[in-house]
Order: structure tokens, then sequence, then C-alpha cells
């Protein structure tokens, strides 16, 4: 997979000290409200499980922000290994600042360039594949460079085909657009199930909400319609050891998160004193992103 020049642009909120912060807010948050906050999620549930192991296992998260994901894997799964890698150098900086020589944080490139030789038993990619150009060939990569098993989160929506085109699907983000691509449940599965070697298993958890009209989002019509079936979607990949049994696919609608409006306060209260400590104006943050 090779990013385009002419789609490369959509890569340059991450490039901003602005993106960093609004993530960086999150080492503010006691450790215990930010557990309970990540475990509320379908993705980390479905992380959780694949931890549960005596062995040795390696996480590798793709879009690690400034590492708070370790922060959690340090506390709560103390003998897993953890990698995080993000195209965002501001980000890396900080995660490497806040945690020293305790984990591995790398500087990768939107294509993943460098990291076939990272080896992880999990991938874990959280609000990423939804944000890049060609989504379906990212999902795919990231399957490639997983032992065992991929979780992500990404946005999926029950009717309708995927628009790819960001320029009719985005969102506005650190003074930038970049994309936003809901992605058809039925081509989802279709597509993934053709992925070699073949997943054993396919599971697919859907909080339902609608996604249009909210949070700098600029999505096809369809989109803010509740019968659409639009949803932040956690999707586990169990990889087979050769030819393997024919592909299980579950799909489940399972609510997720966490959305009082005390919790709300408290994030927010967060990322603006990261702007203070860090003497960044927020702009745009109409684009912010849900954590």
């Amino acid at each position: 997979m090779t990013i385009e020049k002419s789609t490369s642009r959509f890569y340059t909120s991450w490039t901003e000290q602005e993106h960093a912060v609004h993530f960086d807010g999150l080492r503010y948050v006691p450790f215990w409200l930010l557990q309970r906050r990540l475990e509320g999620f379908n993705e980390v549930r479905l992380l959780r499980e694949a931890l549960t192991t005596d062995r040795p296992i390696t996480v590798l998260e793709i879009g690690c922000a400034t590492g708070e994901l370790f922060r959690y894997v340090r506390r709560r799964h103390p003998g897993v290994a953890y990698i995080g890698a993000d195209i965002s150098q501001p980000a890396i900086a900080r995660a490497r600042e806040k945690f020293g020589a305790g984990a591995r944080f790398l500087v990768t490139d939107p294509d993943l360039g460098g990291l076939d030789g990272t080896k992880a038993e999990v991938v874990f990619s959280r609000d990423v594949v939804h944000h890049q150009t060609n989504p379906w060939s990212f999902l795919e990569r990231l399957y490639r460079l997983a032992g065992e098993a991929l979780i992500v989160r990404l946005r999926t929506r029950d009717r309708g085909p995927t628009e790819t085109d960001p320029e009719k699907s985005c969102q506005f983000h650190a003074g930038h657009w970049i994309p936003y691509i809901v992605m058809s449940c039925d081509e989802l599965i279709e597509t993934v199930r053709a992925f070699r070697p073949a997943p054993a298993r396919v599971r697919l958890l859907k909080d339902l909400v609608v996604l249009g009209g909210v949070q700098g989002r600029y999505l096809p019509k369809a989109c803010y319609d509740a019968l659409t079936g639009t949803a932040e979607s956690a999707l586990l990949l169990v990889k087979t050891a050769g030819e393997g049994p024919q592909t299980t696919v579950e799909v489940e609608v399972r609510p997720d998160g966490e959305r009082s409006p005390g919790w709300s306060r408290l994030k927010w209260a967060c990322r603006l004193g990261s702007m203070a400590v860090r003497g960044v104006v927020g702009r745009g943050y109409r684009g912010r992103t849900r954590w």
C-alpha cells in the first residue's frame, strides 16, 4: 500500500501539535477512571479476552497517539509486551516523554512502512481505519502484521454502500479535513473473509449511533438517518494456521462507551488543561473526535 501524493494532504492533521495536545489531556485522568472508560468499549473488551493467557504475548498498537493504552496495559496486563506506532511525531514525542524506557514507541508513515519486521501476536488499532484514504487495503495491511489476531475500531453502516471518496465523507480535525469512511457491513465481512490466510473467526460488535451531523463530520446524507444503521464498531479477526475450517462470522449489537455528561466535562477539562500547560490554543474543535 502506497499513499499517493494527491491524498497525502489528508494526513497533515497528524503533524500538528494540536493533534497531540488533543489526546494528551488523558494523562491527567486518574487511572481508575481511565480504566473504567476504556473497559466500557467493545474493542477493549475484545483485547482483554485476547490477553487472558499465561504465555508471553506482544501487542502492537497502530495509532497509539500519546500512549495512554500503554498506561492501561502496563497496569492491567503487566506480563504483556507493548509496542506503540503512530504517524504523528508530536504524539510519539509526548509518549516517549511520559513513559521513557518503559515502552517502545515508533514513528511510522501512513502505509506503515518499516513495521514488517515487528513481531506481535495481537495488532490493535482504534479509530484509525476510517481515517484512511483507502480503508480496505489499510485493514488488510493490519491483518498481515498480526501474528494471531487483529482488533480494530472502525465505523460501519447496515444499509447502503461504502462511500470511499474522502471529499464526500470526511471530518474537520486540528484545522484540516481528514477522511471519515463509513464501511458497509456486508462489504466489510465479504472483504475480510477473502483475506489470506482466511480468518477462522470474524466478530463484529456494533454500537449503533447516528454518525452524521456531529463533531465536524461531513458525511453522505444517509448517515444522518438512524435507519441507515451507522455504528461505532469493534472488529475481531482471528487468524488460522494454514488452511483451517470455514470462517465463522458473528455480528452483534452491543452498546459501548461512556456518554455521561460528567465524563465529557472531565475529559474536556483535562484537554483544556493540557493545552494551557503546552501553550497551545485549540482551533476548529467542533471537529474533535470522541474518545
